[in-house]
């Protein structure tokens, strides 16, 4: 955890339950993507680094709303199934970005912006994608509601 993770999860308990999770996981996902392609076309400096941690705000949001909307999206028969299956993909993610930071721009066919762009474009996809997921916010699971 680094320092400007804890003012995402802050904005994130203030938010969810003001906007709802679909729209802040959506906006949670697309604005690192456009600061990463963003900050890939700038020199280093000040706003390439206000660009990565506004990026790294937004990214530590996305990544704690995921598990309770993915906690709410799928009915109580399958859903500590589902959530295991979506930790699983989290984890591949998480071997597979230090080989794209780390081991691509040592190539020497790949420039040093190629992770932003990866990193950019997958966050842009998946906020994309998002925007098909329904919204969950103030609906109860039907094996809830006919309790």
């Amino acid at each position: 955890m680094n320092l400007v993770e804890i003012p995402s999860y802050f904005a994130l308990i203030l938010l969810m339950d003001v906007w709802g999770r679909k729209p802040i996981f959506v906006f949670f996902l697309l604005i690192p993507g456009v600061s990463c392609v963003a900050a890939a076309w700038l020199e280093e400096g000040v706003l390439f680094t206000i660009l990565v941690l506004v990026g790294k705000f937004c990214a530590s949001g996305a990544f704690n709303i995921v598990h309770i909307y993915t906690a709410e999206l799928y009915p109580t028969s399958i859903r500590t199934t589902m959530i295991g299956v979506c930790s699983t993909m989290a984890r591949v993610g998480g071997i597979l970005a230090p080989w794209a930071a780390v081991y691509l721009p040592d190539q020497a066919a790949f420039s040093k912006q190629i992770p932003l762009y990866i990193f950019g474009f997958s966050s842009v996809l998946g906020g994309l994608m998002a925007l098909l997921l329904p919204e969950l916010w103030g609906f109860l699971c039907q094996a809830v509601s006919r309790m």
